[in-house]
């Protein structure tokens, strides 16, 4: 059972002895019965600061700089938990076992959910502030969300590719989607979740829309769904090449739109029970609210465009 509370310093340093001599986090984790989370948070703090103590600090910081204390120790150890899963399936160590390691994958998901919650709302809370260090601290946490989120794409879909996790938002264990943060905006409470591929936007049903991220937002007691979508149109285009006589060409192209899910089939307040059985997948209709243009937008820039637009519909007075 690993360990739990503060390490000794004695144990500590035996951490670093056997990371110096090439021994792997997972091993030294076994080997000492330490956590591996904590062994990784060890040899982090050894390689930045040249020591393994708690650093000491004069007075009491505040739980914002506590926790942005935190975050930069916590960055690196999901980047390299990340980093160790891919590592497994790509070189075939698969000692685990295909379900443990698709589990394993889940697990990192789950654990990175409440630390990109946390991230976001920092983040918010610094924006309106315009001294250095809020700003800098601002784009650090800001690249801490866009590479987290990305190795974690990345990771999904490598295992989907090796047939240990299914995309298929249909499946009841789809990992088709996954929170990338949280913020609050006034009276709304925004949670983004970002698809690790283009998905159609009704799962079985080609509408030609397909959809990147699903924003959930909690308005008093009921909850709406907004989507950043694309839609492919046939691009026409001539080509002169300098003569009289231009040559047509053309090509599909993608155009970005922040939309709105409304339900069609079955209705939302019915009671019916046997509505909801007959349909296996939701009908809905996408209400097209904002159009992005041709260049698919970040996904902090989109919950920026989705945070204006509902905030200049809230009612004033």
């Amino acid at each position: 059972m690993p360990r739990r509370g503060e390490l000794s310093d004695d144990l500590r340093s035996r951490i670093v002895d056997l990371h110096r001599a090439g021994q792997g986090y997972r091993s030294i984790s076994k080997s000492l019965d330490v956590h591996l989370s904590t062994v990784k948070q060890i040899v982090y703090k050894w390689r930045k600061f040249g020591c393994t103590k708690n650093r000491p600090r004069s007075g009491r910081p505040s739980n914002i700089l506590r926790w942005l204390q935190y975050a930069r120790l916590q960055f690196p150890v999901f980047m390299d938990e990340a980093d160790d899963l891919h590592k497994r399936v790509i070189k075939r160590k698969d000692d685990l076992g295909r379900e443990a390691l698709a589990a394993a994958v889940r697990r990192l998901l789950y654990m990175c959910e409440p630390y990109l919650k946390k991230v976001e709302a920092i983040r918010m809370t610094l924006r309106p502030q315009k001294t250095p260090q809020a700003v800098s601290t601002y784009t650090t946490l800001l690249a801490f969300s866009q590479q987290l989120c990305d190795r974690l794409e990345k990771l999904v879909l490598t295992y989907a590719n090796y047939n240990l996790l299914c995309l298929d938002e249909a499946e009841p264990n789809s990992v088709s989607h996954f929170c990338i943060g949280q913020r609050h905006c006034g009276p709304l409470r925004l949670t983004a979740f970002r698809y690790c591929q283009p998905a159609p936007y009704l799962a079985r049903v080609d509408t030609g829309l397909y959809k990147r991220i699903r924003w959930n937002v909690k308005r008093d007691t009921e909850t709406e769904y907004y989507l950043l979508c694309y839609e492919e149109i046939l691009n026409v285009y001539v080509d002169t090449d300098g003569g009289r006589h231009g040559t047509s060409h053309c090509n599909m192209k993608k155009m970005w739109f922040i939309g709105r899910w409304v339900q069609a089939e079955p209705h939302t307040n019915t009671e019916d029970i046997y509505n909801w059985v007959n349909f296996e997948v939701p009908q809905a209709k996408y209400h097209r609210l904002l159009f992005l243009g041709s260049k698919e937008p970040s996904s902090y820039s989109a919950t920026d465009y989705l945070e204006q637009l509902l905030l200049s519909q809230q009612p004033t007075g």
